[in-house]
C-alpha cells in the first residue's frame, strides 16, 4: 500500500516537472522564433536572394540576428527622392531576384 502511493507521488511529482519544462522549453523557442522574424533582411533593397551574397552592402550581418536595427535597411520597392537631382522621385531597383521573374 505504501508503495503504491509512494510511486503515484513519485510519478505525479515527474510529469508535473516534466510539463512545466516542457512549457518553459516550447516559450523560449516562441520567444527566438519571434525574434527572428524581426530580421528585415527579405525585404530590404540590397538583399540579392543569393545564397554566396546575401547583402551587397553588409553580406556578414545579413540574416543574422546583428541585422535586426540595420541602419543600411531600406524596404524594397519604395520612391526615394534624390538629392542633387532638383528633388526628383526615382523608384528603388528591385532586387535581383525579383527582376528574374
Amino acid at each position: 500500500m505504501i508503495a503504491s502511493v509512494s510511486f503515484t507521488i513519485g510519478f505525479t511529482t515527474a510529469a508535473v516537472i516534466a510539463l512545466w519544462q516542457g512549457s518553459k522549453a516550447l516559450n523560449q523557442g516562441i520567444r527566438y522564433l519571434k525574434r527572428l522574424h524581426q530580421i528585415p533582411c527579405s525585404r530590404c533593397t540590397y538583399f540579392t536572394g543569393d545564397y554566396r551574397l546575401k547583402c551587397t552592402v553588409d553580406p556578414f550581418a545579413a540574416l543574422t540576428e546583428a541585422a535586426i536595427g540595420c541602419p543600411d535597411y531600406h524596404p524594397a520597392g519604395q520612391e526615394q527622392r534624390i538629392s542633387g537631382c532638383g528633388g526628383a522621385i526615382a523608384k528603388i531597383p528591385l532586387t535581383a531576384l525579383e527582376k528574374r521573374y
